[in-house]
């Protein structure tokens, strides 16, 4: 309606007048959701809203996807500490997967993050239905590395950074770990942010790019340009 609001965990508030539109799940939920991912049904207009929860309350489902107003349209996984997820279009066709990690113990200190018993889940956003990918997606970005409107992924691990597409086929390996994935420069494609040996910070571009047209439309969306000044407040992830 031309206003923005604010996902403020499971909220969703007016900027314009600090109004509170909707509280999904009030009355059963009251803790915290790890993620909290606005996706836009493209084939619809409508818009979803993903979720998974942490185990600070012990109550299902820990996974949930909610419409405009705030209402179930699906929900997965009854117990668990969910930790991690993201949406990208990884799907048949391009369809939108979501993915949520669930995980035993996670310990945070100087020397970063680790993580044991890690369980990977994904699903159609728009339908629920349970998707089996063939590849791990822990420690994974999604990146639309050539333009070609699907995603990649960058994935993390042992001090270097692999590509792969949407079959789990490795495009390339770069070095250092991903951070943050995007249009950041005006160039094809979207570009991987890394934290390199010694600290370095790289910029990753895949030089042989095309943008489609599709993927032209993401870029200037006013919602994809709105996240991208949004990356650095995930305290999951280096910044």
């Amino acid at each position: 309606d031309g206003t923005d609001e604010l996902v403020w965990g499971e909220r969703l508030i007016e900027l314009d007048k600090g109004i509170e539109k909707f509280c999904a799940d009030e009355q059963v939920w009251n803790d915290h959701s790890d993620v909290v991912q606005p996706v836009l049904d493209r084939e619809t207009g409508n818009w979803l809203l993903y979720t998974c929860r942490e185990k600070l309350q012990p109550k299902p489902p820990r996974v949930v996807t909610f419409d405009s107003k705030g209402k179930r349209i699906w929900s997965a996984i009854e117990q668990g500490h969910m930790d991690m997820g993201w949406v990208a279009r990884i799907g048949e066709q391009g369809r939108k997967v979501a993915m949520a990690i669930r995980i035993g113990h996670k310990t945070a200190g100087p020397k970063g993050f680790s993580r044991s018993g890690v369980e990977a889940f994904a699903w159609d956003v728009i339908t629920g239905e349970e998707i089996d990918l063939p590849f791990s997606v822990y420690q994974s970005l999604p990146v639309d590395i050539d333009g070609d409107a699907v995603h990649e992924l960058a994935r993390s691990g042992n001090g270097g950074c692999e590509i792969i597409d949407r079959s789990g086929k490795v495009i390339t390996k770069i070095t250092g770990g991903a951070i943050i994935a995007g249009k950041l420069f005006g160039l094809p494609g979207e570009q991987i942010v890394c934290k390199g040996p010694g600290g370095i910070v790289q910029v990753w571009a895949d030089l042989n790019a095309k943008d489609k047209e599709e993927a032209k439309f993401r870029y200037s969306h006013p919602f994809y340009r709105a996240n991208r000044k949004l990356t650095a407040t995930g305290s999951n992830r280096n910044n």
